[in-house]
């Protein structure tokens, strides 16, 4: 979710590889936030972000925000990254980054091959950079969704399960989730706080169905993996995937 080679280095990045499967794809985490879930899978990315004095500094201010925060509002704060914080990060962690070592074998052997951050054609520093704030903001809207009511994309499906206004969500709920993040992530680096915490909001809400039917490549979509890879994709002037749903918008088409 590592290559070390000069000559791959230069020419990988936007190189999406078809046979790359996501590292544990049965996890939230990995498939919603690959870069950041991944960072706790390899000893010597995880080594660097616990050794960095920024990035550590960063992790016993949120927990000391999180330990102090009284009312619904002040845990939401707490529980989010600022833009400020964001960028922080983004800095240190690009300080970090040296071609070839342990946080540039992670882009290459797993996030540019993975295929989840194509858009960017940022490189190296840069690259890290881009992926890290689409996590964080990404971290930042589903605690919005599921600890503040925030309206999500396809409310039907989605939003929060409780009403956040009740005696019990106030006085109960959030803060229960509150004090089990605050105890179990206080010898971890401020990453893996909101993973967790992002972890104990959706089974709170009961919002874990992304991951229902993995590994998809080996089950449901194993027939439709085999089938794209037996396709001369050269024969086609474009490409139209049609994606079968039944949920309240139906089938859509994708191109």
């Amino acid at each position: 979710m590592l290559f070390g080679f000069t000559v791959f280095l230069l020419c990988s990045y936007a190189q999406v590889q078809r046979e790359y499967h996501l590292i544990s794809a049965e996890k939230i985490e990995n498939k919603a936030y690959y870069f950041t879930a991944l960072l706790r899978e390899f000893g010597e990315v995880d080594s660097m972000i616990c050794h960095d004095p920024v990035l550590k500094k960063m992790g016993l201010k949120k927990l000391e925000r999180l330990h102090e925060a009284k009312t619904s509002q002040e845990r939401v704060e707490a529980m989010k990254f600022s833009a400020e914080e964001i960028t922080e990060a983004a800095k240190a962690l690009a300080s970090l980054y040296k071609p070839g070592n342990p946080i540039d074998r992670l882009l290459t052997r797993h996030i540019i091959p993975s295929g989840c951050y194509q858009q960017y054609k940022e490189n190296g520093a840069e690259f890290l950079k881009k992926i890290w704030e689409q996590d964080a903001e990404g971290m930042n809207y589903a605690i919005e969704v599921y600890a503040a009511a925030r309206k999500p994309h396809y409310p039907q499906i989605d939003s929060i399960g409780f009403y956040i206004h009740s005696r019990r969500f106030i006085e109960e709920i959030l803060p229960a989730c509150q004090q089990n993040i605050a105890f179990e992530v206080k010898t971890h680096p401020v990453f893996i706080l909101y993973l967790w915490l992002l972890l104990r909001l959706c089974l709170m809400n009961d919002r874990r169905q992304s991951i229902d039917y993995e590994p998809l490549c080996s089950t449901e979509n194993r027939m439709a993996y085999t089938q794209v890879s037996q396709t001369e994709w050269n024969n086609y002037p474009y490409t139209a995937i049609l994606v079968l749903g039944a949920g309240p918008g139906g089938a859509q088409c994708i191109y």
